[in-house]
């Protein structure tokens, strides 16, 4: 994960194997079988098209921050937080970032209960005090 502020870096410099290779041992090999060459060639312009897209701004690494609120009162304004995710990623509806979203919520809900249970039991001491 990054953190706020920080730039994660290329696509190439973060994924092992991002460009295709021909050679077995490399993490970028596109595997054994009829037609290496052609499906070299396709991932080779596949993963040019997305260098160049990462290039240009159509897409980007992004956060997802989850905030904690109880009717109207914010609980906690970052609850919790996930960093580097591809948003515009070329061939993506961005379905995954809800997704990214929907993983982080148990643990921003339990965060969120305890804000609350801090914020009565803070309540319920300042009563004691004025009664």
């Amino acid at each position: 994960m990054v953190a706020d502020g920080e730039h994660p870096g290329a696509p190439d410099d973060r994924q092992d194997g991002f460009w295709p290779s021909l050679y077995k041992d490399a993490p970028g090999f596109i595997g054994p079988g009829n037609n290496f060459r052609e499906r070299f060639a396709r991932a080779q312009a596949e993963a040019e098209a997305i260098m160049e897209a990462w290039r240009c701004g159509d897409w980007f690494y992004c956060g997802i921050v989850l905030s904690v609120s109880l009717d109207g009162v914010i609980l906690d304004e970052h609850a919790i937080s996930q960093w580097g995710v591809e948003a515009n990623y070329p061939g993506s509806d961005n379905v995954h970032l809800t997704g990214a979203a929907d993983d982080l919520l148990p643990d921003a809900i339990a965060i969120g209960r305890r804000a609350a249970q801090r914020l009565c039991a803070t309540l319920s001491k300042l009563e004691a005090r004025t009664c």
